[in-house]
């Protein structure tokens, strides 16, 4: 079982290691945590921390990691197999003090695969269609 590292631990990125995981990214990024946290890149990190720092000062509210959003849902077709659901997993959900929703997503070039961009514009659908409550979508350079 991990044992659990201070917010800020200097090992946190090399115990990751000790986890078993990859610390070095498909895309060259290297994973970090905070505290119990888990993050896919430092520039996640870092955007989680300032986002951390907006709630504690009653800027933003009910921050969320990884939501998750069900894009198109489960069906039988027409010859009877079962289709899975295709959902979308964003970094980060808050509320902005007026009630709307805010989904964000922290990017950088490599990262904005056609398989991505794709979930992004069925996201966007399905809040026009009434599917997903309705929320301002923002990618994160």
């Amino acid at each position: 079982m991990p044992t659990t590292l201070a917010p800020g631990s200097i090992s946190a990125v090399s115990a990751l290691g000790q986890w078993g995981w990859n610390t070095m990214g498909k895309y060259g990024n290297r994973r970090s945590a905070w505290g119990d946290k888990v993050f896919d890149s430092s520039a996640e990190l870092s955007r989680y921390l300032l986002l951390r720092n907006q709630e504690a000062a009653d800027e933003i509210t009910d921050l969320v990691c990884q939501p998750q959003f069900e894009l198109v849902p489960a069906f039988v077709d027409s010859e009877g197999k079962k289709v899975r659901a295709i959902g979308y997993t964003a970094d980060f959900s808050y509320r902005l003090l007026d009630g709307t929703l805010v989904v964000e997503d922290v990017k950088s070039a490599p990262t904005r695969t056609q398989a991505y961009q794709l979930r992004v514009k069925l996201l966007k659908w399905a809040v026009s269609e009434g599917r997903v409550p309705p929320l301002v979508f923002r990618e994160v350079m």
